[in-house]
């Protein structure tokens, strides 16, 4: 087991009072103690434990590919990235390409600049390919308004293509190059 990261604040009018923040490795919490030394004897209280989100613990390393594409939208098309996220698909798209198990996806604050580049489906292709090239272990990349339903996603087909997902019916198992649509 990994050892605790710690750091000690002590009182100065009160040199035995001392207050002990610590990370505990493999836990994912934090917990603060006081503690009272009178003498030989020493009083620790248990003051607060609490768990540190999972984002924290792991920080996600995030393709430069994929980080380039996000510049462009904030600096270029001027678009707000309010969520900018990798996750695994394979559970999701049991038919995923081969070693093609992540997606990005660009969630953007709404606005017109926003609703201009959704309808371009040359430029989020162009974007898409650069990530999916770029990224190794991405097949699909998503661009849409941040926390809706909706949006665009395009990813790489069988035939080497980069080619946009088409809607499943909504009682339907989206298969590779279908998505879920509202």
């Amino acid at each position: 087991m990994g050892k605790s990261l710690q750091a000690i604040f002590s009182m100065s009018y009160l040199q035995n009072l001392h207050f002990l923040l610590s990370f505990i490795p493999h836990s994912g919490k934090f917990m603060i103690r006081c503690s009272f030394t009178a003498s030989l004897v020493t009083l620790s209280l248990f003051l607060l434990s609490f768990p540190v989100p999972s984002s924290a613990q792991q920080p996600t390393q995030h393709c430069p590919a994929a980080l380039s594409v996000k510049k462009e939208l904030e600096q270029k098309y001027k678009v707000k990235v309010t969520y900018f996220d990798r996750k695994d698909i394979s559970n999701e798209y049991p038919d995923h390409p081969t070693s093609r198990t992540e997606a990005y996806n660009f969630g953007m604050q709404k606005s017109h600049a926003l609703q201009n580049l959704l309808s371009s489906s040359k430029l989020l292709a162009a974007m898409s390919k650069s990530v999916i090239q770029g990224c190794n272990s991405v097949g699909l990349v998503g661009f849409g308004e941040a926390y809706s339903d909706g949006g665009r996603s395009f990813g790489l087909f069988s035939d080497g293509r980069i080619g946009e997902f088409a809607c499943a019916g909504r009682d339907t198992r989206s298969r590779w190059g279908q998505k879920d649509c509202y």
